[in-house]
């Protein structure tokens, strides 16, 4: 600053004198970082505005205080001459409430770098207009200038200005309300994106017809538009500014739920639903929330394609009867149930459990219940077990809905060979297991296995003996070994199943190797005693077989049972196997297909489980080169 500058300045001192100190401290500081391109007449005028400022009222002091500290960071965002337009708005201000031209000076550094200059006397007005001498709508006024800097991060001076007038309109209603709308604006503005007009539209309308609703619509806005596809937000809010035109109650509300509805769809399926939605307005606008709120559960059962369906058929009947119509849409009626059922492939479980159980019963001769599981096993060994769990007792587990073809025939084809390949395991003996009966087709390994494992386990019992007598009294001795007997008679009690599978070190290898060759076995009984089923039962193992992982990419022993699985799905031809154990899958496949004739037992697949585990077993399971 040049020395004359300074001279002109501190002969300005006394006039501060007047003022509390703060007023001195910030004009010193500011003078000390104004631009020195400043003339002096610039700067003279500049320190006299704050003095005249300070003059005007008994607390304009303050004003002039703020005006002084932001001074030098407003400069810098704007030319001088509009500079002087500034500080001739907060003067202006200051004459009316130095309360508002503080929230005027204090906004001005973060708003002046986001309003082009052209702009300063409007904002200005804006939050001047809000004012209408009261403490509630100074304290309005005060916080849209306070909001002002956020609020610009996301509306052009057009849409602030068209805010500006919602809250103004608003506050003839309440202050209260305008105030808290004001500070969710900006909440809310940046989820609307480019369609703030649209927003602002809806908020207006609503102060008329329902102002106690405004705020918990920019409320449920904050909630709602996330949920919905970018691009159809504007359509979104269009659709609850024609409800409100139409007489529509609870916006808010049903602005809440519809979103929720749309967040259950595909995004890619919002522009048809709210096509359709509109629509729907022409015809009955009470009828279109109704119908949005529902499609996620008719999508559940129908394709895109068929939605429109239904659609068309509740248009027909709102136009013949508006309660009915309404009922449609809820649906609520038997009428839009039965169209549903009608336009869907699927098949449910409920709809078809008593036909499917006495099915069930026919094939077994015994009593058998069907029932529902929600959570599906997924060991993906066998080819129905990511379908459904496998059967317990006298209960077959079936899914809630099958919607995996194009026909109702088709899928409940598919009910009939899933339930029947686990009634299978009832009607041929999968659970009649006996590990003492002889194979039909195998040399039974079984005993032999085991009575040279119990041997091998003696051996162990014994020299865990011999070194306990050396570590205990012979009291102690007895009480130990006494123990051990206890547990050797607890491990005798075994089932069947739970003998033969003792005979593995890899239980679950074991496990999986049994269930596949069981499968295969089953399937192929199935096959040749129920040819009717024959072309379904291969359809869905065909299916079965297209959607099972890439044999490529998993370890080798992995691999190896994977191969097994095509195998049981009578894909004989292209199977693939690791070239590296090629030889090893040629064995597999020998000793699988053994099991796929008529006379084959649950104890030659046992057999065949202890040849395959030898071989598979012997395999590190180790990544595969490609």
């Amino acid at each position: 600053m040049a020395a004359k500058s300074r001279e002109a300045l501190k002969a300005l001192k006394p006039k501060f004198e007047k003022f509390p100190p703060p007023v001195l401290e910030r004009f010193e500081a500011a003078s000390a970082k104004m631009p020195t391109a400043l003339s002096d007449d610039q700067l003279t005028a500049w320190a006299n505005m704050g003095i005249t400022i300070a003059e005007q009222t008994v607390r304009s002091w303050e004003a002039a205080s703020h005006f002084y500290q932001v001074s030098p960071s407003v400069l810098a965002c704007m030319p001088y001459s509009y500079f002087e337009k500034w500080m001739d708005c907060g003067s202006k201000l200051s004459e009316e409430s130095p309360t508002l031209a503080s929230a005027y000076f204090e906004a001005s550094p973060g708003a002046m770098s986001k309003l082009r200059s052209r702009h300063i006397e409007s904002w200005a007005s804006l939050g001047d207009s809000l004012y209408k001498g009261t403490w509630k709508s100074s304290t309005l006024a005060c916080r849209f200038f306070a909001h002002s800097p956020a609020l610009l991060d996301s509306l052009s001076f057009q849409e602030l200005e068209r805010f500006a007038g919602f809250l103004d309109a608003l506050s003839h209603r309440s202050y209260d309300l305008s105030t808290e709308c004001l500070a969710l604006g900006e909440k809310i503005f940046p989820l609307v994106g480019e369609d703030k007009d649209a927003f602002l539209s809806l908020a207006t309308t609503l102060v008329d017809t329902g102002w106690r609703e405004v705020k918990s619509f920019f409320e449920a806005g904050s909630k709602a538009l996330p949920r919905i596809d970018v691009e159809q937000r504007l359509r979104f809010m269009k659709l609850a500014e024609s409800l409100v035109q139409n007489g529509g109650t609870n916006i808010p509300g049903t602005m809440l739920e519809i979103s929720q509805a749309l967040s259950e769809l595909n995004e890619e399926y919002h522009s048809i639903v709210l096509g359709l939605a509109e629509a729907l307005l022409t015809e009955e606008a009470m009828a279109m929330p109704e119908f949005i709120k529902s499609s996620p559960f008719v999508l559940e059962k129908l394709t895109i394609g068929q939605l429109g369906r239904w659609y068309e058929e509740g248009v027909n009947t709102l136009r013949q009867n508006r309660d009915g119509g309404l009922a449609f849409f809820k649906i609520e009626s038997a009428h839009s149930e039965s169209v549903i059922e009608a336009l869907s492939s699927g098949i449910e479980f409920d709809r078809i459990k008593p036909v499917m159980e006495m099915y069930c019963r026919g094939l077994a001769g015994a009593e058998i219940k069907l029932a529902q599981t929600g959570d599906l096993v997924e060991k993906n060994i066998g080819w129905v077990s990511n379908e459904s769990p496998t059967t317990e007792g006298s209960t077959v587990f079936v899914p809630t809905v099958v919607d995996r073809y194009g026909s109702k025939d088709e899928n409940f084809s598919w009910f009939k060979v899933v339930s029947t390949h686990q009634v299978a395991h009832l009607e041929f003996g999968s659970f009649g297991f006996e590990f003492d009966h002889p194979s039909n087709l195998f040399q039974n390994l079984r005993n032999s296995l085991e009575q040279k494992k119990i041997a091998a386990a003696e051996k162990i019992d014994e020299a865990r003996k011999e070194e306990k007598r050396s570590e205990y009294s012979e009291n102690e001795l007895e009480d130990l070994i006494s123990d051990d007997d206890e547990s050797g008679i607890e491990r005798a009690w075994l089932t069947d199943m739970q003998r033969f599978f003792d005979l593995f070190e890899d239980r679950k290898l074991a496990l999986d190797i049994f269930t596949v060759v069981e499968d295969g076995r089953l399937d192929a009984r199935v096959k040749f005693e129920y040819p009717g089923i024959k072309s379904s039962y291969v359809q869905v193992q065909s299916d079965s077989y297209s959607n099972r992982p890439d044999i490529k990419e998993l370890p080798a022993r992995e691999a190896m049972v994977e191969f097994m699985v095509r195998l049981s799905l009578q894909q004989y031809e292209g199977v693939a196997a690791p070239v590296k154990y090629s030889e090893e899958a040629r064995r597999i496949a020998s000793i699988a297909r053994r099991v796929l004739v008529p006379e084959a037992t649950v104890e030659d697949t046992s057999e065949a489980s202890l040849r395959i585990y030898a071989i598979i077993s012997a395999i590190p399971n180790e990544g595969i080169p490609p």
